[in-house]
Formats: structure tokens, sequence, C-alpha cells
């Protein structure tokens, strides 16, 4: 892939109840053909409906040969990732 890289941004307060605009973001990003950078660093709360559709978007990406890239996840991002044990789902290494 190019140097270039497309940006999804994901909200302070990433639940069920706004999954549809990550996830809608998410598929426009499908049709790109850059890496992407998932903006995690302002993440204070998440729920395991949000962490779904975030392990769907990065294996979607994979399986399309690009790269996800994470921008300084936030230490409640990180804890979320570390309870749910999807490390290795979402390609963050633990602390």
């Amino acid at each position: 892939m190019s140097g270039r890289k497309a940006k999804l941004s994901v909200p302070s307060r990433f639940t069920i109840n706004c999954i549809g605009d990550i996830h809608a973001n998410g598929l426009a990003l499908l049709e790109g053909q850059n890496d992407v950078l998932f903006d995690v660093d302002r993440v204070k709360t998440l729920d395991t409906a949000a962490l779904q559709v975030l392990v769907a978007l990065r294996t979607a990406l994979q399986e399309d040969g690009r790269n996800v890239i994470w921008s300084a996840p936030s230490p409640e991002f990180m804890r979320a990732v570390e309870l749910s044990g999807l490390q290795c789902a979402l390609g963050i290494a633990g602390s």
C-alpha cells in the first residue's frame, strides 16, 4: 500500500448507541485503497458491541491486504481490549 492513510475517528463514548456511524464510516473506508489509521486516543468508554465492530473492520481491511494502525490508544481503550482478550484479534500488543 502507499504511504497514504485513511482515518477512522472513534468517539470518546463508543457504545452500541453509536456503532452505526462508525460501522458506516468503516464500510466507506473499505471502498478505498489506503491503509487505515484508527484514531482511538480519545476513547473513555466502549462496550463489547463497539469492540466487535472494530474487530470486523480490522479483519475486512486485512483480508483486503491493508494495514490498520492504532493511534495512541487511550488507557481506557487498552484496558477494555485487555479485559476482553481481543489483543490478537485487534492486532494490539498488551501492556
